[in-house]
């Protein structure tokens, strides 16, 4: 599994790596912007996808494989924290449903550090 964040790309951009498909996609705007998610898997490996569409900032998926969600994010810096925390939520309490074994991947544009004075 290849998973890119902010790609800045557009759907006209060739992007096809061999032995590799393109199972996600979701920036489909016709303009260049610092978004886009682009997931590629081997042939014979995808089981089921899961495709989310991002509100607020932020997309996401979940591609099963054999026992595995693999859930691939990105969140916009400009992304409060909780709206990410929601989504993240969200996404996880799906892929539930489908897998118990899950693997987050992405783009948070979080700041974890506890900032003090």
């Amino acid at each position: 599994m290849i998973s890119l964040v902010e790609t800045w790309t557009k759907p006209s951009d060739y992007l096809e790596i061999e032995r590799f498909k393109i199972v996600q996609r979701p920036h489909s705007h016709h303009i260049q912007k610092p978004f886009g998610q682009i997931i590629y898997f081997k042939y014979e490996s995808i089981a089921e996808i899961c495709k989310y569409s991002g509100k607020n900032h932020i997309e996401y998926s979940s591609i099963k494989i054999d026992h595995f969600c693999i859930i691939s994010i990105y969140n916009s810096p400009n992304s409060s924290f909780d709206v990410v925390k929601r989504h993240i939520n969200e996404v996880i309490t799906v892929s539930k449903r489908f897998c118990q074994n899950l693997i987050v991947v992405g783009d948070f544009n979080i700041d974890l550090e506890i900032k003090t004075n």
